[in-house]
């Protein structure tokens, strides 16, 4: 695939959600955006999961810039470790994520249409990973891709270096990989956390393009979804940027 193609495939999920994947009746019915009851489902290590230290050898939390110690650095894990990311997918863990999702939004809103607009919106946000070769199926690729959306989102930006998504998709699975307590997580838990993840994404931005089309400012969406996103990565995507070596630092 050209390069130009790749650095503009990330973008598009947000002009593919505009098109109305959701109605403009969900978009308002938002999941909490304060992170409280929808926030990562693995609370004792929100803040390791894709840690900034995993993202940069270099980075601490808030952007903070350490003297590289190369000694120090993990080993990378091993194919084994890699391939407990991924899980077989279940048609009853989606079903137990939705209900959460209409218990949050209460009564009045319609089962049926409220999933059919969600699996809608989830189709696209797979057709982009599909094309970047990324994995629907794995927890690493979810997360990662979770992130740039928020980096290009906050920034808003139409180009994204084909290295550096390789590079931030390389360190955040590498992250997960070697923990423990990531690679004992069963294959519906693993896919529960993937598509919370990935739900959060879709909500936000549909806040984003309901502000488009009324014509207003999306200042607000998108500095939700920045919040977020520092929340559960521990990286302000405000301050890094991604270029061809990966995640720096502004």
């Amino acid at each position: 695939m050209p390069a130009h193609g790749l650095r503009r495939l990330v973008p598009w999920l947000v002009g593919a959600l505009a098109a109305g994947a959701l109605s403009p009746a969900a978009a308002r019915a938002q999941m909490p955006l304060d992170g409280s009851a929808y926030a990562f489902p693995v609370p004792d290590y929100v803040g390791s999961l894709v840690g900034a230290n995993s993202l940069d050898p270099g980075f601490q939390r808030g952007g903070k810039r350490q003297k590289k110690t190369p000694a120090h650095r993990p080993k990378p894990p091993t194919r084994r470790q890699l391939a407990t990311l991924r899980y077989t997918p279940r048609t009853s863990v989606t079903q137990g994520v939705y209900a959460r999702v209409l218990e949050q939004l209460g009564p009045g809103v319609d089962p049926s249409q409220l999933t059919a607009q969600l699996d809608a919106a989830k189709a696209n946000f797979r057709a982009v990973l599909k094309k970047l070769h990324w994995s629907a199926r794995d927890l690493g690729d979810m997360a990662a891709f979770s992130f740039v959306q928020s980096y290009v989102t906050w920034n808003e930006i139409e180009q994204v270096s084909p290295r550096g998504l390789k590079l931030l998709r390389r360190d955040v699975r590498a992250n997960l990989a070697r923990q423990a307590k990531v690679r004992r997580l069963s294959d519906a838990r693993q896919q529960e956390i993937a598509e919370v993840l990935e739900l959060r994404v879709i909500f936000f931005l549909d806040e984003r393009n309901d502000a488009l089309r009324a014509g207003e400012s999306t200042a607000v969406a998108r500095a939700e979804m920045r919040e977020w996103t520092t929340s559960i990565f521990g990286v302000d995507v405000n301050e890094v940027r991604l270029t061809s070596r990966g995640l720096k630092e502004r």
